[in-house]
C-alpha cells in the first residue's frame, strides 16, 4: 500500500466513540513481519483497556504483512495500516505519531508481544502522575523459536524512575515493547530521528531526550514480552555498526547537557567499546575484539575488566564459546 491506503476494522467491547479520541495510540512499525504480526496484533487484542487505536505503518513490505494486519482487523476498537515506501522504523514510528489521536502513544515492534494488562497499568499510573512523561515496565525476555522464557530484563540490569538522564546514559534499560510516552512529549522533544547515523539506538536517542525534559516512572511487573532472535543471524559487522550510532548518541545527549553529563563520558564510551568487542569474541573476531577493547582502555586506562577482556582474545575459540554458554546460563 502507498500514501493515504487504510485497512481499518471496528470491534465490539468498550471503545472510543465514532469521532472520540482514544486514551492510547499503538504504534507498530513493521517490515516483512508476516511471522509475527499475527501473534503480535493478538496480544494487543486482548488487552483488558479497550480504550485505544492501532496504527500500523507498514514501510514497504515485500511479504504478506499487510494483508495479516487487514485479516486481524475486526478484532480491535480501531485499527489502521498505512503503507508507506521503506524509510526505516524511525521514519515509520514518526508516521504512526503523526496519524496518532491518543493522549497517549505507546509502541511495540511487530515481533514484541504485550500482557493483557499492559495499557490498563500504564494509563492508570499516567492518569494519577501529571508529572511523568513517559512510563515504561519491566519484560520477559523470550527465545523466539521455541518460546520459552529466558529471563526478565530486570534480573539483567535495574530499572530506575524519576530524574534518570544520567543513568539511562550510562545503560539503556527501557525494554523496547513497554514504553508509553504522553503525546504532547513529542511536541517538546520532537520526533524520532531518521538520519542514517544513528539508525541504530534511535529508541535509546529519544528515550534520553525526554528525560531530559520530563520525569520518568516505571511498572515493576512484566507487562511486555521481548523476543529473542537466532544469535546466528548477527553479524560481526554489526558491533562497528553499533557502536559508531551509539557513540554518537552519547555525544549529542551529552553537548546538550554538558554540566551535568561531561563527567561520565569516559565511563560510557568505555562501556560501548568493551560490548562491541565483547560481541566481535562472541563472533570470532579476535581483531576486532582486540581494537575495541583498545578503545575502551584509552577511555579508561584502570578498568580491570577492560584488559580481563583483552586477554580473553588470546584463548581458543572452542573455550571462548564454551564461557559464553556458561554465562548465558547462569
Amino acid at each position: 500500500m502507498e500514501g493515504n491506503d487504510l485497512l481499518s476494522g471496528q470491534g465490539g467491547g468498550m471503545s472510543p466513540a465514532q469521532g472520540q479520541s482514544p486514551a492510547v495510540s499503538v504504534v507498530i512499525a513493521a517490515f516483512n513481519a508476516e511471522r509475527t504480526i499475527a501473534e503480535t496484533l493478538g496480544s494487543i487484542a486482548a488487552q483488558t483497556c479497550r480504550d485505544f487505536e492501532v496504527i500500523v505503518v507498514d514501510d514497504g513490505s515485500t511479504d504478506r504483512t499487510a494483508e495479516l494486519v487487514g485479516d486481524s482487523a475486526a478484532g480491535f476498537p480501531q485499527l489502521v495500516c498505512i503503507g508507506q515506501a521503506n524509510r526505516g522504523q524511525p521514519a515509520a514510528r514518526n508516521r504512526g505519531i503523526a496519524a496518532a489521536r491518543g493522549r497517549y502513544v505507546a509502541f511495540v515492534d511487530a515481533d514484541d508481544l504485550w500482557m493483557p494488562e499492559k495499557l490498563e497499568r500504564q494509563v492508570g499510573y499516567f492518569d494519577a502522575h501529571p508529572e511523568a512523561g513517559l512510563v515504561y515496565s519491566d519484560a520477559e525476555v523470550f527465545d523466539g523459536a521455541s518460546g520459552r522464557t529466558l529471563c526478565r530484563v530486570s534480573d539483567k540490569c535495574r530499572l530506575h524512575e524519576g530524574d534518570v538522564l544520567e543513568q539511562l546514559l550510562l545503560k539503556s534499560f527501557i525494554p523496547s515493547p513497554t514504553p508509553m510516552v504522553r503525546r504532547e512529549v513529542f511536541g517538546e522533544v520532537g520526533l524520532f530521528d531518521e538520519s542514517r547515523e544513528l539508525a541504530i539506538g534511535e529508541d535509546w536517542n529519544m528515550w534520553l531526550r525526554i528525560a531530559e525534559h520530563r520525569s520518568i516512572a516505571v511498572v515493576r511487573e512484566p507487562l511486555a514480552r521481548v523476543r529473542l532472535h537466532d544469535r546466528s543471524m548477527m553479524r560481526s559487522s554489526n558491533a562497528d555498526a553499533i557502536y559508531e550510532s551509539r557513540r554518537r548518541i552519547v555525544e549529542q545527549t551529552i553537548a546538550r547537557k554538558p554540566d551535568l553529563l561531561k563527567g561520565i563520558k569516559s565511563r560510557v564510551l568505555c562501556d560501548l567499546a568493551n560490548s562491541a568487542g565483547l560481541r566481535h569474541l562472541k563472533l570470532g573476531n579476535n581483531r576486532g575484539a582486540r581494537r575495541m577493547f583498545a578503545k575502551a582502555v584509552r577511555e579508561q586506562p584502570w578498568d580491570f575488566h577492560t584488559y580481563l577482556h583483552m586477554a580473553s582474545t588470546c584463548l581458543p575459540s572452542v573455550l571462548l564459546s564454551s564461557m559464553s554458554q556458561w554465562r548465558e546460563a547462569k
